[in-house]
């Protein structure tokens, strides 16, 4: 919504296309984003995205007539100025020569007291042609203020089709009487700038292709814009109704599933109960029926068999087996016994022999000592 109303605001064209773009992405954004709704709320969104296009294209549509009358408008407010200025401008320059040929006709008339008459005809004259003037200045006032009248109407939204008619026909009554006057004002050539400012005035505001369809080309693209902003607010209360129940019914499932979560929390929590216990009396027979029949056992076998070997006893048996840690450990310890066994008995022989040997000697040497003795 805001980015709409951003568009709607833009300063310029090129702000409006950006904020459109941006716009269209969303749309899409959504389209893609509502591939995860239900079948009926995917319908749904999917016509009002539809018309949501649609609507975009109608206001850049009713903004871009808007933008082209309003340049309109405002091109004819600057020559309506201007003509005006250069009507005071070209006025004032009347006015000081009607003041100058006063002066110089009273000048005269003081020369020359025998053609006082004819002076003070001429002075007449002068008076006259300069209250001419002042009446189409009176009228040029009227023609600017009401076409100035009309453009700001417009501006301000307050114009409607009927002002173009009831304005033409006011600029007809003016017209008429600025063409008794200027028909008045033909022997007088200086009025002639003023006389054709007056008439490109009246036909700025009467000639159909210049005020009246301007006029109407700005109310028509004032509704089309006023009618497209009230499609715009009734597409957004329909994505706001279907946002709203879509919200709704998530609020609702949102609840449902917590319900099922705590539910299943409560049941999990049980279960989680019931494995704890069991987790427990597993580990208990592991330990009573396994960790203290089988590792315990088979380590303080082992344990008792290392210290009879410590103590020197070497004819100790290991009753230990398995390929498991202690297993292993219970061969080394057999080997490393077997071998013990074996280097004892080689010394044992070692030393039989030694003995045996002597005791030859010894022998051999109590048989040489016998001869001697004799």
């Amino acid at each position: 919504m805001d980015q709409l109303n951003e568009f709607l605001l833009a300063p310029n064209t090129t702000v409006r296309l950006q904020l459109r773009t941006q716009i269209i992405q969303h749309l899409d954004k959504i389209e893609r984003l509502s591939q995860g709704l239900q079948l009926a709320e995917r319908r749904q969104l999917a016509v009002i995205l539809q018309d949501s296009r649609t609507l975009l294209a109608e206001l850049d549509n009713a903004l871009y007539n808007m933008f082209l009358v309003r340049e309109k408008v405002s091109e004819l407010s600057a020559r309506i100025d201007w003509l005006h200025d250069d009507f005071t401008t070209e006025l004032n320059s009347l006015v000081q020569d009607f003041t100058w040929q006063q002066g110089t006709l009273l000048d005269q008339i003081e020369a020359n007291q025998g053609d006082a008459a004819q002076y003070l005809q001429r002075s007449r004259e002068v008076q006259n042609e300069q209250q001419q003037v002042y009446t189409l200045a009176r009228i040029e006032n009227q023609i600017v203020d009401d076409l100035r009248d009309r453009l700001n109407e417009l501006k301000s939204g307050n114009n409607d089709g009927m002002l173009v008619e009831t304005h033409i026909r006011y600029l007809e009554n003016l017209k008429k009487t600025a063409d008794e006057n200027i028909r008045a004002l033909d022997d007088w050539p200086s009025t002639i700038t003023l006389r054709q400012t007056i008439d490109e005035l009246l036909e700025i505001g009467m000639v159909k292709n210049k005020m009246p369809d301007t006029m109407r080309d700005y109310v028509a693209a004032q509704k089309a814009l006023l009618d497209a902003s009230r499609a715009r607010e009734a597409t957004l209360g329909r994505f706001r109704t279907l946002l709203e129940a879509q919200l709704g019914s998530s609020h609702q499932q949102m609840q449902t599933f917590n319900q099922r979560l705590e539910q299943i929390v409560r049941v999990s929590g049980g279960l989680i109960l019931v494995a704890t216990l069991l987790a427990l009396l597993l580990a208990w027979g592991l330990n009573h029926y396994f960790i203290r029949s089988r590792l315990v056992k088979r380590f303080t076998a082992l344990n008792q068999a290392v210290v009879q070997i410590g103590l020197g006893r070497t004819d100790s048996t290991i009753p230990v087996y398995g390929r498991d840690e202690l297993g292993r450990i219970a061969r080394l310890l057999r080997h490393t016994l077997g071998q013990l066994n074996m280097q004892r008995r080689q010394l044992e022989q070692e030393v039989a022999e030694r003995k045996e040997i002597e005791a030859d000697l010894r022998a051999m040497q109590e048989r040489s000592l016998i001869p001697l003795s004799e």
